[in-house]
Order: structure tokens, then sequence, then C-alpha cells
């Protein structure tokens, strides 16, 4: 059997559509390439370049992104190969994805509810990298959930365990969104295989995932060198807020400098980011990303949060919405216009003039589209949800499974954040979009059966 014809049974579009489809990817990423070449880099990479090239990690971020970074530094002595790698796999994820589903032109203009990805992907974020990295466990599994031939599907759920394994080593959250896609097994053993061996060896292995994910995720922990108290930040945010509320300061003396007072709070205060707090403050507040508090610290700062929140309920779940909403917004007004994307190369000056006048060029756009609010992400998880909508409307086909575990990936990602969001960074959605988006043009299919 020839190898085109081994997967035919897979590819819902004919052959021709499916290499059309490949096609424009393919263009679409040589072009993203051209223009972006080598990555953004911002604070956040260049702090986690530094930890890759010298091996001392901190707990801010796992490390799989430090340890991408180093490499692609020690290869090339630049970021390119960690952007080509997140841009080739996330394309590549994406064309194979629509080769896999039967769809006309008008479903595919779902694929535009990504517009507010185009600023945030160029960069070499940890979000960039997991959502590329969970692009292709989503291909993988619509591939397995298509497939008649068990050693394909086998193959399948081979990778799957890989990817996602690493996938917990990207983010401290990804967990969160991993966890339902690990389970997917499961749903597919109860619900597509009534074969009792099969069933029980996917059952098995589902659960031999689940206990290596969590396993694999506190391994990360291991390798650290200089520990932080990250979780301390949206806390530290949090007391800041309701200190303002109450006209006292409410933040432990060990974590604020002398003659701190309301007044200080209240000039570095910003509705969309915690770090104005670290930054701007007279009087100096203790950087929980640059140490880790003592034990007895630790209680002390979460005791007064608990207190404060206690005692003010309305008031934390005021300023937790507004940052949540804030996420969703168009990212226009204040300190928001720069929590779209940070454009900056880690050596611009290597970058040929061609390159550099269609960058610019693209910018422009980019720049008037965020004027106009193209780029808000409520627009794009509205118009995802109704795809949703329509597709369950005519039925449920092969994927469903599949779009289950998506929404429930999104939902499990997106309750972490209304808790815990120190910013309201676009970049934070972008897993949780992309998996609508898919979870979206899946579910349109039936209408096509």
């Amino acid at each position: 059997m020839s190898a085109p014809n081994a997967y035919q049974d897979v590819l819902s579009n004919s052959p021709g559509i499916a290499k059309a489809s490949v096609g424009l990817m393919a263009l679409c990423c040589i072009a993203f390439i051209l223009v972006f070449y080598p990555g953004y880099v911002s604070f956040d990479v260049l702090d986690q370049l530094e930890q890759g090239r010298t091996g001392n990690f901190s707990n801010v971020s796992p490390p799989a992104n430090a340890l991408l970074l180093g490499l692609s530094f020690a290869l090339s002595g630049s970021t390119a190969p960690l952007f080509l790698l997140n841009t080739i796999v996330l394309f590549a994820s994406l064309a194979w994805i629509i080769a896999m589903l039967r769809l006309n032109a008008a479903h595919l203009l779902l694929l535009l509810a990504v517009l507010p990805l185009i600023p945030i992907l160029p960069h070499l974020w940890t979000d960039v990298h997991l959502a590329a990295v969970l692009a292709l466990a989503t291909a993988l599994m619509l591939f397995a959930s298509k497939t008649d031939r068990p050693i394909h599907r086998h193959m399948a759920w081979l990778g799957l365990l890989l990817i996602l394994c690493w996938a917990t080593w990207v983010r401290h959250n990804a967990i969160l969104a991993v966890l339902p896609l690990a389970l997917l097994p499961i749903a597919q053993a109860v619900f597509g295989t009534r074969e009792v061996r099969a069933r029980s060896i996917l059952v098995m292995s589902a659960l031999v995932l689940v206990v290596a994910l969590v396993f694999i995720r506190s391994t990360s922990n291991w390798v650290v060198d200089r520990p932080a108290s990250t979780w301390a930040v949206t806390t530290m945010w949090d007391l800041q807020y309701l200190s303002i509320e109450a006209g006292e300061v409410l933040l432990p003396e060990h974590f604020i400098g002398p003659g701190m007072d309301i007044d200080d709070l209240q000039q570095a205060y910003s509705p969309n980011s915690a770090v104005p707090l670290f930054v701007r403050t007279s009087s100096g507040v203790r950087n929980p990303t640059l140490e880790t508090f003592a034990p007895e610290k630790s209680q002390q700062l979460l005791g007064a949060w608990i207190e404060s929140i206690a005692d003010n309920p309305l008031g934390w779940l005021e300023h937790r919405s507004t940052v949540f909403v804030r996420l969703f917004g168009a990212h226009k007004e204040d300190d928001l216009v720069y929590m779209v994307d940070s454009p900056r190369f880690l050596h611009p000056e290597a970058r040929v003039g061609w390159q550099i006048g269609m960058h610019d060029q693209v910018r422009v756009i980019v720049e008037k589209g965020k004027d106009l609010g193209l780029f808000s992400p409520w627009i794009s998880f509205l118009i995802a949800l109704c795809a949703i909508v329509a597709g369950w409307r005519q039925g449920f086909g092969r994927t469903a499974a599949l779009q289950v575990a998506l929404l429930v990936s999104t939902a499990l990602y997106l309750s972490m954040l209304l808790p815990l969001t120190p910013s309201a960074e676009q970049r934070y959605l972008l897993w949780p979009l992309l998996a609508l988006v898919l979870a979206g043009v899946m579910a349109l299919e039936k209408q096509n059966e």
C-alpha cells in the first residue's frame, strides 16, 4: 500500500482540497517567518534566555522554554531556532487538522477568528510554545479519532503521551489545559471502542499518562537553582487594591519598605497589571519573582490576604473580575496598549533591509488594527462559540469527544485566570482561543457529512 493511500482514511477532504489547504498554510508559514524572523523578545524571554545559557534556573516558569532558548542560542547565537520550531509546528498542525476535516470555504473563514493571535505569535513566550505543542497534540488526537487502523491509532497515542508530558514543563498552569486532553483516551474507550481488551488497554494507557503528567510536572522543580515565591505576585497585588479600598496599608511590614502609606500605594496602582506595585512605589516593595519568602513570612502574607478578602469579598471580586474582563477587551487604553505584544528583536541589526521594510509595513497594519479594536479576543471567542453551537445543532460526529476535551481544556485554563492572573496580558488567552476555534471548526464538519 502506498504512503498516500495508507492515510487516506483520515483525509475527509478530497486530495485536491487537502493539498490546497496544506499549500495555503505553508505559504502563510513562510510569509510569517520572513516578516517576524528571528522572533520577538521581552523581559521574560531575556530572563529565560539567560537561564538557558547559564543553566541557573528559576521557578518563575518551568524550564522547558529556557532550555530551548539556551539551545537556540548555542546553535545559532540567536533565538531563531525556537522561533522556527514554534512557527512550523503551529502552522503544520493547523494544516494537518484542516486536511482531516470535511470543510467548505465558509467554514474555513472561521479561522479568521484567530486574528487576535497574530501580534502574539511572533513572540518567544511560553504561551506561544504551549499553544504550538498543544495544537500538535490536537492534530494527533484528531488523527487517532479518524483513523481505522489500530497501529496508526497507537502511534498517535504514543506521540500524544510524549507531547503532553513535555507541555507540563512549559507553563505552571499547563496541567489544567493538558489533563482534559490526556483523559480523552478514556472517553474514546468508553464511547468509541467496543472490544473489552482494547477498551482496557486504552483506559490503562490514559491512567498511566495522567500519572506521568503529574510526576513530570513535579520534576520541573528539581532543576531550580533560584527559587522564587511567584505565587505571591497576585496576592500582593490584591492586597494593594484592598488596601486602597480600606484606606489603610494591609500588606505586612516585611514586604514593604519604611514609610509606605496609602498615597504611595495609590499612585503605584494599575488595574491592568501587578508590575507597577513592584517598580513605582517610593518606599519599595519586595518582588516575589526575585526571591523566595521564608515559610513563616509566606503564612503571614497568606493570612493577611485571606483576612482582607473576608473583610471585603465584594471588593476583591470586583478587582479580580475587572482584570479578567479586560483580558478579553480591545487593549487600546492606558497601559493595556502594551499588553498585546512587545515587538522587539534580540539583534535588530542582524535583520536585512527588505525584511525590516516588510516588518514595518506589517506593524503599521497591526497598530491600526489595535486602534480599531480588531484584536479584541471577546469577538473571536463569541464567533467560535457560535460555530460550536451551530455545529452541534446538526448533530455530533466522530470528533465530539475531542471537541468536549478542547472545551474543558479551555474552561479549566480560563477558570484559573480569574483568581490568579497577575495582569490583563492578551497572551494568556492564546491557548484558550486557539482551542475554542479548533473545536468550532471540528463542530462545523458534521454539517457536510
